[in-house]
């Protein structure tokens, strides 16, 4: 946006537009793309940014299209879950697409068939069942994929899998009444395509609880909720973190539909006992912070504080925060690039 001399405007309008096309390149390739072990955090995430950039910087299509296909080069794995490589996809993803952007706009060339060509990403990185590259241009034109899909504000910290699971086991100690010396046994019940994103069982770090169900449920069932500063390796010490742990089982079922996307995730099961031998359950549909459950804006807040006070402390992070939300109106973004510094 500064290379662009772009207004705070500008800045939302390619957004958006980088993250209809995005959506869309999702549409294309999963679910099969992540189910065969890549991470649309990366890889996706590489496409919608170039999308984003060419348009800030009013790439004609010719020139758009060269950034796209170059930001195909990035890719991220879903193997890498549970280290800190993992954190490194979204700004890799960021990264590659202001590059390949910066690059197209000078006259670099790329291939024009990188995404469905027949050694393209439709090809090797996803499954004939996936509904492909031209259908998914197609509603790119026709309409919005914001408006379809929505969008999702993650609450806590970690993979977003586990966000379910925290949510309900909070909900049902509150409805309850309950403590943790209360519960004998909480099980966890997903869909296996799902928990397969989870891979850590017992953490030693923090990188391995942001991918470990059984953290998630262990902290809720100690705690009562789950918090930014939860998410950190004084918990994975703690005596009734560890005593929670115990109580935790994990499960998992084949569902009918996989296909990723708000109202077609299948349901996550809680069954929880107490030690007088009563049994709770649950199923649950949404995360908060799901289009379905919105995250409240004093939420919003209440993150963007959390994450920003401790780098520029509370009075910087409430002037920065007073300037995104007067994002369009700014004339210029160089000034509140300026003040995350």
């Amino acid at each position: 946006s500064e290379h662009a001399r772009a207004t705070g405007r500008d800045l939302i309008d390619s957004y958006l537009a980088g993250l209809e096309a995005a959506m869309r390149f999702g549409e294309a390739i999963n679910p099969g793309h992540l189910y065969r072990g890549w991470h649309p955090t990366s890889t996706i995430g590489a496409l919608g940014g170039a999308a984003a950039c060419s348009r800030l910087l009013r790439l004609d299509a010719r020139a758009t299209a060269n950034a796209i296909s170059m930001a195909t080069t990035n890719a991220g794995l879903k193997c890498q879950a549970g280290t800190l490589a993992k954190a490194l996809h979204a700004g890799f993803a960021a990264q590659c697409a202001v590059q390949c952007t910066l690059l197209a706009e000078i006259g670099v060339e790329a291939a024009h068939d990188a995404l469905e060509g027949s050694i393209g990403v439709e090809v090797l990185r996803s499954t004939p069942d996936a509904l492909g590259f031209a259908a998914a241009a197609e509603r790119l034109v026709a309409g919005s994929a914001v408006t379809q899909y929505g969008v999702v504000r993650k609450l806590y910290p970690t993979c977003g899998t586990m966000h379910r699971p925290m949510d309900g086991i909070s909900a049902l100690m509150a409805e309850h009444s309950l403590g943790l010396d209360q519960i004998e046994s909480v099980t966890v019940i997903g869909s296996r395509p799902e928990f397969e994103h989870l891979r850590c069982h017992n953490p030693t770090n923090v990188s391995e609880a942001r991918f470990c169900v059984e953290f998630g449920a262990a902290v809720a069932l100690a705690f009562g909720q789950v918090t930014l500063a939860h998410v950190s390796q004084e918990t994975l010490s703690n005596a009734n973190y560890q005593k929670a742990l115990a109580k935790v089982r994990v499960e998992t079922y084949e569902p009918e539909n996989i296909v990723s996307g708000g109202v077609n995730y299948p349901p996550v099961k809680l069954r929880l006992v107490t030690t007088d031998g009563k049994r709770h359950c649950a199923t649950i549909e949404y995360a908060r912070g799901w289009p379905e459950q919105p995250l409240r804006e004093s939420e919003v807040t209440e993150k963007f504080m959390s994450c920003v006070t401790p780098r520029l402390g509370d009075e910087r992070a409430h002037s920065l925060l007073s300037t995104i939300n007067s994002l369009a109106t700014l004339e210029s973004t160089a000034s509140m690039l300026r003040q995350c510094v």
